[in-house]
């Protein structure tokens, strides 16, 4: 009996030939791009359901929750970076000034949101249905960190 390799060679040298012949040469479809719109595999149900909702430019409920977290998220980032640009401009980052009241402001208002998104993190991972789909909920510190070097 021949070994998986011998088998793979063999195989390969088939597919060589049948290939210098000319075999697949006027193959159906060929020098088209392949239809990868049907899964023989998928549920017929869950099929018609991901086509009505792609063909409509809709989402499952837990795809656009994702979406409404991500925008959430650069939102609340993009004021915090906005609120330490002014900050840093007018202080240089040192403080002692009337600016410090403006950025703990700002900085609390970004730990209250940040603990708000962090609670509809850990709903939506609830409802991912796989968990390489799930999204790690932040860190509020390293986010302050990161807004902070890289607004200098």
């Amino acid at each position: 009996m021949p070994t998986p390799e011998e088998w793979d060679s063999a195989v390969e040298k088939a597919i060589r030939r049948a290939m210098e012949e000319g075999q697949f040469d006027d193959l159906p479809g060929a020098g088209k791009p392949l239809d990868l719109g049907e899964n023989p595999f998928e549920d017929p149900a869950a099929w018609a359901a991901n086509r009505l909702l792609r063909n409509n430019d809709l989402a499952p409920a837990w795809i656009q929750e994702r979406r409404g977290i991500e925008a959430d998220i650069e939102a609340a980032r993009e004021r915090l970076a906005r609120s330490w640009r002014w900050y840093y401009a007018l202080t240089g980052g040192q403080g002692g000034t009337w600016a410090d009241d403006h950025w703990k402001r700002a900085e609390t208002a970004f730990r209250d949101t940040v603990a708000d998104l962090n609670r509809r993190i850990r709903d939506y991972n609830l409802k991912a249905p796989f968990s390489n789909l799930q999204r790690a909920p932040l860190d509020v510190e390293k986010e302050i960190e990161r807004v902070k070097r890289g607004n200098q």
